[in-house]
């Protein structure tokens, strides 16, 4: 048939025991892979399967079966990573309906589930946003956004429009480009012109046809 039975063998007093999950896999999928991971969770078998799906299984101790992540169209690959006693698993995202990104779940011990992760460059923007506008805090924003952009991480690409035909659409960067401009207009809000005039520049240098950008070319010639 198309489909494959999946069945558990468990290691019990009694020996080897065989046991029917009633769950079914495609058999074009591309991976299986069982992981053990009581050691952080305190539960015992997650099954993780993908082709350009993903589903993310709990494994129950009485074989019964819970689906926890549910990914069914675009999923490019996926990595599981243990971090200082959690679990997280990163699903790379190629998708005619979400576009390009990267979904990141990391898991609840108190839900006993995996939770999505916030993207981190829109809470980081949250947060500076108040201590620039709300809190006046400008020394810390500059140096906070440095410290930010030497992570290495990538930029969110965001979509505006998709379809399975002519694929998606996709907004100008955002986030480097406003984030650079509010650690100009900290310095600026500082009097240190001389830094203010640097970042301008080198926004403008870098994203010359960003909003940003053309804000920026404009404020250089307010902080000569």
């Amino acid at each position: 048939g198309r489909y494959l039975e999946l069945w558990l063998i468990r290691v019990t007093a009694d020996g080897l025991k065989a046991q029917d999950l009633n769950f079914y896999l495609r058999r074009d999928i591309h991976q299986i892979k069982i992981l053990n991971l009581s050691d952080v969770t305190n539960q015992k078998i997650f099954l993780l399967t993908t082709a350009d799906w993903l589903r993310i299984i709990h494994v129950l101790p009485d074989g019964r079966t819970k689906i926890l992540i549910e990914k069914y169209d675009g999923v490019k690959s996926f990595g599981v990573s243990t971090v200082q006693d959690s679990v997280r698993i990163v699903v790379n995202i190629d998708s005619g309906f979400e576009g390009r990104k990267l979904n990141v779940y990391e898991w609840n011990m108190i839900e006993e589930d995996f939770d999505l992760m916030a993207n981190t460059f829109e809470v980081f923007g949250k947060e500076i946003e108040q201590d620039v506008f709300v809190e006046h805090k400008y020394l810390q924003v500059a140096n906070s956004i440095e410290e930010f952009l030497l992570t290495p991480l990538d930029e969110p690409i965001e979509w505006y429009s998709c379809n399975n035909d002519s694929g998606c659409v996709y907004s100008p960067p955002f986030y480097i480009p406003y984030f650079r401009y509010l650690q100009g207009l900290s310095y600026e809000q500082l009097g240190d012109f001389d830094k203010a005039r640097d970042v301008y520049y080198e926004l403008w240098n870098e994203y010359p046809d960003n909003v940003f950008g053309v804000v920026a070319s404009m404020k250089l010639e307010l902080v000569k």
